[in-house]
């Protein structure tokens, strides 16, 4: 056993797993956290499940060509991230 693992005392894990699960419960508590967007795409582009359900918002709210999912794609191919983008999404403005 190499002296370092020698000196640590259990109640020294303990504490430092504490503070860790505080830290991380602060940052999961943050009430700003809940009104940030979250955004899924997998490296080879939307899925059919996204491009429904983003077909199924234009149709209910009307066709917004600039939702904030399809910019965000859009950012997502034009730095070559993902490999592929629906063509009716294309648009110069956010590339």
């Amino acid at each position: 056993m190499s002296q370092s693992e020698g000196n640590s005392s259990p109640g020294h894990n303990e504490s430092a797993a504490d503070e860790a699960m505080k830290a991380l419960t602060r940052l999961f508590s943050a009430p700003n956290l809940a009104t940030k967007a979250h955004f899924r795409c997998s490296t080879d582009g939307p899925t059919d499940l996204n491009m429904f359900f983003e077909s199924m918002f234009d149709d209910v709210f009307g066709h917004d060509p600039n939702s904030n999912y399809k910019r965000w794609v859009r950012r997502l191919y034009g730095r070559g991230l993902i490999s592929m983008m629906p063509s009716e999404w294309t648009s110069l403005e956010d590339i």
